[in-house]
């Protein structure tokens, strides 16, 4: 579909003024936002699952609504949780890019070879992503990846929208001449009201400030078929047929440069102008929308990005833009009220309704919970709104602050709102523990815990439940169970052939020669019946338990009623060592190999050194 903003486009067609690279100065004055902010030599890296020390990294976008709230995110985990953070200097070009980059594919911003062979996630998180417009590629990308995806860390707390702007010059002067609400689009219905009145005369703008129409979308044979098939509007598209009979499609422009509605096109001084860029974004949904309300709209493309930006505040005229964002913040902006989304009509190539919402998110590496729960838990519950949002990149146009000064002045400001943000230190999730870092050991009880951690391997995570609320402490295995692996939630019996009496050591031992185990979760081994012995460690079974040297196996080895060897004196011109058996003497060789396979002495002869 021809709805689109540069935050989920392929190319970034904008620059924004963008706080410091890593490695830079971090933006505010003092150094922190907070006078109490916790030191930087106190500060703590995460250690991923290699093992490695590594700062909690942010991938920074370089639109300014995800300038700010990355700001603010990147402020509460450094200063407040007390992690060491980092930017990556390279800027994604699309919210896609951050779905790539926390898989760690080597290459993530290039869209024609991502590097995906070869992955490590070197970033942790992106603040105010729009990835969820990339459904198709997500869903596609999750079929290879699966446990790898990165996850949605919490709802931003405002949409992505896109859609027809109206600035508050005209929507004011409207409402206070005549009463008219030009923010809905029952009230741009030329047979009723003139809307013209409270804009720019399309006559006097300039053309050399747009594109023409030749060289735009307005030529794209697709959207104008689209909109003659859902309008039957013969004067705004010109059909053309070739000699075999193939039609094509393209908008009229009398003048070159504007296409005019059937509701304004005999007049154009009762046509509004209507501003886009990038070639012609939503050059289909403008046009069938003002066909579909008989709204006046002379509709022109900006010649570049630059005239994009600088038409609307040059001229009074209605706008295709996007929020949150900041290009236009200073003219208080109106977006334009139309029917709620249908999806059905979309998908049918009908958007005379309203654009849907796009979900805005923070994106996180799969593995961050289990580095930093904390961390998570913060991006879990911090929700912004559009006053907040709008308010933060204002101070940083208006008063050319940086990111991060309009962060901090807006957290000193909104004390209370974050501070529910910020997790308790105590309030341990699954697969963690109460930690007192005072004597650097595990706690049970609240008062004396500082953090949690990762329950050690040997240990398991048990909810815990006290005045303050459910948690959760780190307990060690019980006897008979063990834990190999860290941050779980219970135990496992001891296998069979093994065996722990108490909680003082992590795993369970293999039972020692001479003792064997058939039974899980056994607290000690079994000793072999008198006379055996077994020839490894960890023997399950009692099968297990052979002769010592010295003595022969004279069982049935293949009788099902066996459960022992049967051993008695070798005779006199025999040699048996540990495990030897009958049916070994006689083949000359025994399945544990020659080591354990019972001869007959030199000088003997074996008919008469029988047993």
């Amino acid at each position: 579909m021809n709805t689109f903003s540069p935050r989920v486009g392929l190319t970034v067609l904008f620059a924004l003024a963008l706080g410091p690279s890593a490695g830079q100065e971090n933006g505010l004055p003092n150094g922190t936002c907070f006078e109490d902010a916790i030191k930087e030599e106190l500060r703590k890296n995460l250690t991923n699952m290699e093992g490695e020390s590594v700062p909690v990294t942010f991938l920074l976008a370089g639109w300014s609504s995800a300038q700010v709230t990355s700001s603010v995110i990147e402020i509460l985990i450094s200063e407040i949780l007390g992690y060491v953070i980092a930017l990556e200097p390279r800027v994604p070009a699309s919210s896609l890019d951050s779905v790539y980059s926390m898989l760690g594919c080597a290459t993530w911003w290039n869209s024609t070879s991502r590097g995906c062979e070869t992955r490590k996630a070197k970033h942790h998180m992106m603040i105010d992503s729009w990835y969820r417009s990339f459904s198709h590629v997500i869903n596609s990308l999750a079929e290879i990846y699966m446990e790898e995806m990165p996850i949605n860390a919490g709802d931003m707390g405002y949409p992505g929208e896109t859609g027809g702007y109206l600035p508050a010059a005209a929507v004011n002067e409207a409402r206070n001449a005549s009463g008219l609400a030009l923010e809905y689009y029952a009230n741009w219905d030329a047979s009723w009201f003139t809307p013209s009145q409270y804009f720019t005369n399309v006559a006097t703008v300039n053309t050399s400030d747009l594109m023409k129409c030749s060289d735009s979308l307005l030529t794209d044979n697709s959207s104008a078929y689209h909109y003659f098939a859902k309008s039957g509007d013969a004067g705004g598209v010109d059909i053309t047929t070739d000699g075999e009979g193939v039609k094509t499609y393209k908008y009229v422009c009398q003048d070159g440069y504007f296409w005019l509605s059937s509701a304004c096109r005999s007049d154009l001084t009762k046509c509004v102008p209507f501003i886009t860029g990038g070639g012609g974004w939503d050059v289909l949904t403008t046009t069938q929308q003002a066909a579909a309300y008989n709204m006046p709209l002379a509709l022109g493309v900006a010649a570049t990005w630059s005239k994009f930006l600088e038409v609307p505040k040059k001229y009074k005229t209605m706008f295709y833009w996007w929020t949150p964002d900041s290009a236009f913040l200073e003219m208080q902006p109106s977006k334009l009220v139309l029917p709620p989304f249908n999806a059905y009509a979309w998908s049918q190539s009908d958007y005379t309704s309203a654009a849907s919402a796009i979900p805005v998110a923070k994106i996180a590496t799969k593995d961050l919970q289990a580095m930093a729960p904390d961390i998570m838990k913060l991006l879990e519950a911090s929700l912004f709104d559009l006053e907040a949002v709008d308010s933060m990149m204002l101070n940083m146009k208006s008063n050319s602050v940086t990111r991060e000064q309009a962060a901090c002045d807006w957290l000193k400001g909104n004390t209370d709102r974050w501070n529910s943000w910020i997790p308790k230190a105590t309030k341990c999730n699954p697969g963690f523990g109460l930690y007192d870092d005072a004597t650097d050991t595990f706690t049970a009880e609240r008062a004396t815990a500082t953090t949690c951690r990762a329950c050690l391997p040997g240990m398991f995570s048990k909810a815990f439940m006290d005045d303050d609320g459910s948690t959760y402490i780190c307990e060690a295995c019980p006897a008979g169970q063990q834990q190999l692996g860290a941050g779980a939630m219970d135990c496992d019996a001891c296998p069979a052939g093994t065996a722990k009496a108490d909680q003082s050591t992590e795993e369970c031992a293999p039972c020692a020669a001479g003792e064997y185990q058939d039974e899980k979760g056994a607290l000690q081994c079994k000793m072999c019946p008198p006379g055996t012995t077994t020839m490894i460690l960890g023997m399950k079974s009692i099968s297990g338990c052979g002769c010592q040297a010295g003595s022969i196996d004279v069982s049935d080895l293949n009788s099902p009623d066996r459960l022992a060897a049967n051993c008695i004196d070798c005779s006199e011109g025999l040699t048996c060592p540990m495990m030897s058996t009958v049916p070994a003497l006689l083949a000359g060789s025994s399945p544990n190999g020659a080591a354990f396979t019972p001869v007959v002495k030199s000088g003997w002869n074996p008919c008469w050194a029988r047993v």
